[in-house]
């Protein structure tokens, strides 16, 4: 039986249009189950991203409250999927969630997707694909900070800067956002495809 959503993916997906109820948003992000996401997001994961641009607009009581949330978009899918992704290479829950929960990366995520369907045009680096580059132990590296987002561009020459020095040692974990991005479409056409089978 297909699941609500998946029912109108007769043509190509335009992510702008997916949601996913926990259990499948879960599982296009590799999550075991809805429980081990809603830890996750009980401990602060997308807590307040995504809020509307317009400041009068009326925002539910519970939007911080990611874990009641009935359906999730393409973009906090995408969140999910990067936070178990860095997990998974060894960067503590903590500071995933941190990453995963800035205003910035959201933003990166959702704006890349409407370049990418066409509904925006790049402005900027806007449309240059952005790395998460973490670094593996809690050194400082960027301002103060252990991870950063940076443009391709922007992420050869920082590795061109420091190439020398204690940056060439420093053990780092780098994630392209459009590889995210595009991890979890494969991973909603390929549930689309067995739960059509099934």
């Amino acid at each position: 039986m297909l699941w609500p959503s998946f029912k109108r993916w007769k043509r190509k997906m335009r992510p702008s249009e997916f949601t996913a109820r926990p259990r499948e948003a879960a599982q296009i992000a590799g999550w075991k189950g809805a429980a081990g996401l809603q830890t996750q997001l009980k401990q602060g994961l997308l807590q307040g991203v995504g809020l509307p641009d317009d400041p009068s607009a009326e925002i539910p009581a519970n939007h911080a409250k990611r874990w009641t949330w009935s359906n999730f978009t393409f973009t906090d899918i995408c969140g999910f999927r990067l936070a178990k992704v860095l997990m998974d290479a060894g960067v503590d829950a903590e500071t995933a969630r941190e990453i995963v929960s800035a205003q910035q990366v959201w933003e990166y995520q959702y704006q890349a997707q409407q370049i990418d369907e066409g509904t925006i045009e790049p402005c900027g680096d806007a449309g240059a694909d952005h790395f998460v580059v973490v670094a593996a132990h809690k050194e400082s590296v960027w301002a103060g900070e252990r991870y950063a987002v940076l443009s391709t561009g922007r992420l050869i020459e920082e590795f061109s800067i420091r190439k020398r020095g204690p940056f060439a040692s420093l053990a780092l974990t780098v994630i392209s956002l459009s590889d995210v991005r595009r991890d979890v479409i494969r991973r909603i056409e390929t549930l689309k495809t067995e739960t059509a089978e099934d």
